[in-house]
């Protein structure tokens, strides 16, 4: 078996991690998009790593505010105010993601294929309204209903600073919503993963994103468990994103 090479990079200020079987060719190339509150490493090294293996050139970067360029309010602030700045993390995110492809990787790669975890399934649909060069879109245990998601968390709190917070970005998140800009979503093949038993990013949301919007091209797969990412579900995202059947 030839070596997983694991590059610690940075451009323009973004760290990212380079991850790829030494001396091969690539198949393609997949950024991983870790969650809220985690980083490059402990939310995609489990992912990267899997699909460097099966040939594939892949990219996970600290989102904006994360990892290595950690800033408040993630180091030591309330919840809600983490909660008011998420959704700049999300755009922020995105179009690093979209910069590092156009700068190091669009010669060598003409698509991608981006797969989200958690907010970085929020992220991932963000880019999505930004690029026509994603090919295969993997939003996992996340959502496409912005606001709608933030609804539901304000209830879910019951926190008037939670809910002065929503009232004072409510235009913001619309704005950013895919919900409000579904023609301008631009992805070759989705593939939704969600749990049925998730407390933080429930999955009607998607559901109801697939019925409203279900058409060739599109899937949701929902697994039974809680906000996670178990060894099935992994196996999907390796198998989708491969074509063809991984087993761990």
């Amino acid at each position: 078996m030839s070596k997983i090479i694991i590059n610690q990079q940075q451009h323009n200020e973004i760290p990212y991690n380079e991850y790829y079987e030494e001396g091969l060719s690539h198949k393609g190339l997949v950024f991983v998009q870790h969650g809220f509150d985690s980083n490059k490493n402990r939310g995609a090294d489990y992912l990267a790593i899997d699909l460097a293996r099966l040939g594939f050139y892949v990219v996970a970067i600290d989102a904006y505010k994360h990892g290595l360029r950690m800033e408040e309010p993630f180091i030591s602030e309330p919840s809600h105010e983490k909660f008011k700045a998420a959704f700049t993390v999300i755009t922020n995110t995105a179009d690093d993601i979209l910069a590092l492809y156009s700068d190091l990787y669009q010669k060598e790669f003409a698509t991608f294929d981006l797969v989200g975890i958690s907010m970085g399934g929020m992220i991932a649909y963000n880019c999505a309204l930004k690029t026509d060069k994603i090919n295969k879109l993997i939003p996992v245990i996340s959502t496409p209903y912005l606001y709608s998601f933030s609804e539901w968390l304000i209830e879910k709190e019951n926190n008037d600073s939670y809910t002065k917070i929503f009232n004072s970005i409510k235009g913001d998140i619309k704005d950013i919503d895919p919900v409000n800009k579904i023609e301008q979503l631009n992805y070759k093949k989705l593939h939704i993963i969600n749990t049925t038993n998730d407390d933080d990013v429930p999955c009607i949301f998607s559901e109801q994103f697939f019925i409203e919007n279900h058409k060739p091209g599109i899937s949701l797969k929902l697994y039974n468990d809680t906000h996670t990412v178990n060894r099935d579900m992994k196996q999907d995202i390796l198998s989708y994103i491969a074509e063809e059947k991984v087993v761990l």
